[in-house]
């Protein structure tokens, strides 16, 4: 591992290091792509759920939440390529760009607009779950009748305070829902012919290439410990009340 040896495939016959760099490096544009989806549809929503509370709103915003946590990635997967790629066929089905990632920004984007909805999906579920609730918890705080009182307006209290406190709970999510989205990868990733980690480490189940099938998992394990632990950092920049506690801990 230190020296960047990590063996030869069984089944490809080549160096697994290599395979993991490749499968790596699109899966990790896949999952960057589904949180970017999931944070901005999960903040836009929750937003405006919050600060234009409509019983009607609230209701769709619930079933759609349920919808999505509730289907499978296999099942969203098969219903966008339907709907997008064969009935209305507007973006390609599976695949990679032909002339690779970086070559049209445009056409890139096509190609990972579908398979990062649907891994984007359930994330944005939970999210949009979590930080309603929490900036519905923000709301019903002093410092919010105090501003409200001062005469500010709805959406400076949610962008100015309630966001703010309500941000560093929401990061733990975030940093767990990470998790799912690498492990729904590989379902992801078979639905739409995605060339990552995911589809790496079904090839290597299906022939027994025992090495291969080893260092994905430590690679799987290795990439969620080090995200947890930005998290963490994260949080600890945030909520200025971890910092004083590790800091009165130590003394």
């Amino acid at each position: 591992m230190v020296r960047g040896d990590l063996g030869q495939s069984f089944g490809r016959g080549g160096p697994i290091s290599a395979l993991v760099r490749d499968g790596l490096r699109n899966t990790l544009v896949l999952a960057a792509a589904a949180l970017l989806i999931a944070v901005i549809a999960s903040f836009t929503i929750s937003t405006i759920a919050v600060a234009w509370p409509n019983r009607v709103a609230t209701a769709l915003v619930n079933a759609a939440n349920t919808l999505a946590v509730a289907l499978p990635t296999f099942v969203t997967g098969v219903l966008l390529v339907l709907v997008f790629a064969l009935v209305w066929p507007v973006l390609p089905a599976m695949g990679l760009p032909p002339d690779g990632l970086l070559a049209d920004p445009w056409i890139t984007l096509q190609y990972l607009l579908l398979p990062a909805m649907c891994l984007s999906l359930p994330v944005s579920a939970a999210l949009t779950r979590f930080l309603t609730e929490a900036l519905r918890t923000e709301l019903r705080q002093p410092y919010v009748l105090t501003a409200r009182a001062l005469g500010l307006s709805q959406w400076r209290i949610i962008s100015r305070g309630a966001l703010r406190n309500a941000l560093p709970s929401v990061i733990t999510v975030l940093g767990l829902q990470t998790g799912s989205l690498l492990s729904g990868a590989v379902i992801v990733e078979a639905i739409f012919a995605w060339p990552g980690i995911g589809g790496l480490l079904q090839e290597g189940i299906n022939r027994r290439d025992y090495p291969l099938v080893q260092i994905l998992l430590l690679v799987s394990v290795t990439v969620f410990i080090v995200l947890q632990l930005v998290t963490d950092q994260i949080h600890a920049l945030l909520d200025p009340r971890i910092r004083v506690g590790a800091t009165r801990g130590s003394s």
